[in-house]
Parts: structure tokens; C-alpha cells; sequence
């Protein structure tokens, strides 16, 4: 799990994911009220009836785990983020104006003026997220131990 955590610092680092003027999205950031924020899981916010997937971060699945300490892992990912966004002064999104596969807005959620990907990836709660067969396999035995 260290090893995840690790890459994703240094890829963060290196190409200014963690940019604190928002520069780098479409959008800019936009303050936004915390009550109207939904966590929904580690890495999927639901605000004003959109969902949106925080980008490059992948958290347990909830609601289709592969094994039970999937889901156990998925609700405590849920929980951190929830816990995060509601003891924030301010909360802010950028949305870097890509979509998913399923449509949601990429984003990117700033509680304090931090990036809530940075103790969500600290704490254990996620990892980096990666496309492909590959990756899903290693998510399967990050999150599972198969």
C-alpha cells in the first residue's frame, strides 16, 4: 500500500496536481457550501444531483465490493472523506472539465485550501488510480489480499 502512496506523491510532485491556484482547471475553483456536498464513497461526491469522481484516485468499492474487506475498507473511505468535507471552513471543486466513462465530471475538492485526495492517499484510503485489466487486478488484491 506505501508503494501506491508513494508513486502518487512523487507523479503528484512532478506534474502540479496538487497546484494551489487552480490554474491548471477549466473552471477554476468555485467555493461551494458543505451541506450540499453528498459523499457518496472514498472517491465519488454527489453535489445538486451530479455525481462527480475526484480524479486520480481510486477508494474501496461500496457498493460492488470484490470481498468483504472491500466493503469494510469502502465504508471507511467514505467516512474519512465525509469527516474531512464537514470539519472544513471552506470547501472548494475544480472541475478540470473531463468526464469518466460514465459520464461524471473528473474534479478535484479542496477542503481548507488542501486537496482532499493528499490524506485520503496518506491515510490508506486510496490509491492511485490507473486504467486497465492490470490495474483493476492490483486494486483486487490491494483492497482483497487476492
Amino acid at each position: 500500500m506505501r508503494i501506491y502512496q508513494f508513486a502518487f506523491l512523487i507523479i503528484a510532485g512532478i506534474t502540479g496536481i496538487f497546484c494551489s491556484s487552480g490554474d491548471l482547471f477549466a473552471g477554476g475553483r468555485q467555493l461551494i457550501n458543505s451541506s450540499k456536498i453528498y459523499v457518496y464513497d472514498g472517491d465519488t461526491i454527489i453535489v445538486e444531483n451530479q455525481g462527480m469522481r475526484l480524479v486520480g484516485i481510486d477508494s474501496p468499492e461500496i457498493s460492488k465490493p470484490r470481498c468483504d474487506r472491500e466493503k469494510t475498507l469502502g465504508y471507511a473511505a467514505r467516512d474519512r472523506l465525509r469527516q474531512i468535507v464537514e470539519h472544513a471552513r471552506t470547501v472548494e471543486l475544480a472541475d478540470g472539465g473531463k468526464r469518466d466513462k460514465y459520464g461524471r465530471p473528473l474534479v478535484t475538492l479542496y477542503a481548507d485550501g488542501i486537496d482532499v485526495r493528499r490524506p485520503m492517499m496518506a491515510e490508506g484510503h486510496a490509491i492511485v488510480w490507473r486504467p486497465g485489466r492490470r490495474a483493476w487486478s492490483d486494486r483486487l488484491q490491494h483492497w482483497c489480499g487476492r
